[in-house]
């Protein structure tokens, strides 16, 4: 087994009549109010949590009404410089989802979604709505899943992976009822297609060499009643029995079908210029199609086989979508039981691989589209390459991306730039060793280091900062100060922490358990819930609790209703001081001991002459064990 020996030393500052040893660390998770590896939780049934700040989650933000017959909604509103997030956004169940409605943000996200749970029911009028207004840089999709959504997106919108596969970056409208608001976008990018998402299993028996039985579409922004136009007409099933056959004439497919013969898929060319020739889009070597089956009623027995068109390319597949709805212009105008409200689309600056389909209710013929690149290409990979290409700064105003590595990028360099600012909440940072987790919590505090911090620093610990005091806890704490004006406190914990409900705290709290911040309870601070081998690291904020300052967490941030987390601090508390100054003192002067606790930070060390190399820094500390690795 071979590893990297690394040694770090903290800068030194000389101070002129200094007489003790000072540490100055950097402050850690500066300018984020939330940072989690697990998910963001703000699940209720009525209620309003309000978020400032910029926000990290490592498994996605998700915002849920308990109860959808309530006409109240519980809503979540967040205002950063940042949304950062390697997972999905997602309003759920009537939930109301604001971001960025007084400053317009960078928001990265694999998916947003809205999504209607067993909880909802059809008879329900109440809408789930997702506001954005952001810069959003997706990796994958916006998708409307849920029943009666509402989603309106200003700034700009940047689907950025431009792949004919799955992953291929889309909009998908598959809730009915809803409606998608996009007229106030300056710029929209969609770099791949949609996809018709199959949820049932292929047909055991059925032989389909492509394993991947997602339906490619010819649609960037696509509508889910649009799905009827990628079947195989029945005029080319055939149904083999013995030496007889006989044509379908319909699909999908029924049980009766099926007993009257083997189905058997032949698409073959015409020469009928009203109609569409098939045989050129599909992919002839090895299937033409691809089969999907769905139970008619859950829990039941019969099924329906569809048989849907595979494809040769994403661009014969957005040719092909063209041609339907230039021969066949009234097939989908009829959405039968799927309804939509308007689906609008900004005025100028679209680039998207595939077609985008928009709507108005209120026309005899709603359902239009707007041509994507394809036909501009030869291949999709000549298309897929231009699309990477465009500079991103001409997306949005530059001066959004001053300070973000932004500046002179392309569609390209995204994805690039999404792993920097999920490893280190920085788009920028590439300097600082990653733990094997790959967790921003984890590659940052130290989890194991909080008992050997207490054994280091007892009780007789001393803190410099004006006001405050050290407590250490080998078994966790309960704080349950009763006035705003409570001594302020540096905490370190080997194990669970308490806030009491309606109390306060002011200063910094690390545990190496959970968090719970009580009813109504005042934070003035920092608190880090770095999570141990027996506890994932979770923090839980009760109702009504206010949150001047940080939460980070190991594990998962859940919010419950009317809290208020703002790392833009509370101007009440200390008058003379906000909670940034307040932090910032608290890390310039107790360093010494702040710094024991997270990796890699940025420290300052002051010293006089006279100080001897103990007082300046612990030789253990310095030293690391990076890159384990086995030896061939």
């Amino acid at each position: 087994i071979t590893t990297d020996l690394r040694i770090t030393l903290p800068s030194f500052t000389f101070s002129q009549g200094s007489d003790t040893v000072t540490y100055s660390m950097k402050q850690p998770y500066e300018d984020y109010a939330l940072v989690a590896d697990g998910e963001i939780f703000s699940v209720n049934r009525v209620g309003e949590n309000t978020v400032t700040g910029n926000v990290y989650s490592g498994k996605g933000i998700t915002v849920k009404d308990m109860d959808p017959t309530l006409t109240a909604a519980h809503k979540l509103t967040i205002n950063g410089n940042y949304i950062v997030t390697r997972g999905d956004i997602k309003a759920v169940d009537t939930a109301v989802l604001t971001i960025g409605n007084n400053i317009r943000p960078l928001l990265w996200a694999d998916n947003l979604k809205t999504q209607t749970t067993s909880s909802y029911q059809t008879s329900y009028k109440t809408p789930t709505n997702l506001i954005i207004n952001a810069v959003c840089l997706v990796k994958d999709d916006l998708t409307l899943d849920g029943r009666n959504s509402n989603a309106v997106l200003t700034g700009a919108y940047v689907g950025y992976t431009g792949e004919h596969t799955v992953k291929g970056s889309a909009i998908m409208i598959n809730g009915s009822g809803s409606s998608l608001n996009l007229s106030g976008l300056s710029s929209l990018v969609l770099a791949g297609r949609a996809h018709v998402s199959v949820e049932d299993s292929i047909l055991k028996g059925i032989s389909v060499s492509d394993p991947d039985i997602n339906i490619l579409t010819g649609e960037s922004l696509a509508i889910k009643s649009n799905q009827r136009a990628y079947l195989i007409p029945g005029e080319f099933i055939k149904l083999v029995k013995d030496t007889t056959e006989q044509t379908a004439m319909h699909n999908p497919l029924t049980q009766k079908d099926l007993q009257a013969g083997t189905p058997d898929v032949d698409i073959v060319a015409t020469t009928d210029t009203s109609k569409i020739n098939y045989f050129k889009y599909v992919n002839l070597s090895p299937n033409q199609f691809k089969i999907v089956a769905k139970q008619t009623t859950t829990g039941g027995t019969d099924t329906l086989r569809y048989y849907y068109l595979n494809f040769a390319s994403g661009k014969l597949a957005d040719e092909y979508l063209v041609d339907y709805l230039n021969k066949y212009s009234k097939m989908l105008q009829n959405l039968a039981n799927f309804t939509l409200g308007n689906v609008t689309l900004p005025m100028e600056n679209i680039v998207s691989a595939g077609n985008l389909m928009y709507y108005n209710s209120s026309l005899t013929a709603p359902l239009q589209y707007l041509m994507g690149k394809s036909s501009l290409y030869i291949d999709d990979a000549a298309m897929d390459d231009e699309i990477a290409k465009k500079d991103f700064s001409t997306i949005n105003n530059n001066s959004v991306y001053e300070g973000t590595g932004l500046l002179d990028k392309q569609i390209r360099d995204l994805t690039k730039l999404h792993f920097n600012l999920t490893h280190y909440l920085s788009p920028t940072e590439t300097t600082r060793k990653l733990q094997e987790t790959d967790q921003v919590v984890a590659s940052t505090a130290l989890r194991s280091s909080v008992a050997q911090v207490i054994s280091e620093f007892p009780l007789g610990y001393s803190p410099k900062s004006t006001g405050f005091t050290y407590y250490n806890s080998l078994t966790g704490i309960t704080v349950s100060n009763t006035t705003e004006s409570a001594a302020k406190s540096i905490v370190i914990l080997n194990g669970d922490a308490q806030i009491a409900a309606n109390s306060y705290f002011n200063g910094f709290l690390m545990a190496s358990g959970n968090v719970t911040i009580g009813e109504g309870a005042t934070i003035n601070g920092i608190i880090i819930a770095a999570g141990g081998t027996t506890s994932p690291g979770n923090v839980v904020v009760n109702n009504n609790a206010k949150v001047y300052g940080r939460i980070i967490a190991a594990g998962d941030i859940t919010l419950k209703e009317n809290c208020t987390i703002a790392c833009t601090g509370n101007t009440t508390f200390d008058s003379s001081l906000s909670v940034n100054t307040f932090l910032k003192n608290l890390f310039d002067t107790d360093g010494q001991i702040l710094w024991k606790l997270f990796i890699n930070p940025e420290v300052t060390v002051n010293f006089t002459s006279g100080s001897t190399s103990a007082d300046l820094v612990n030789i253990s500390n310095l030293v690391t064990y990076e890159n384990w690795r086995k030896n061939k």
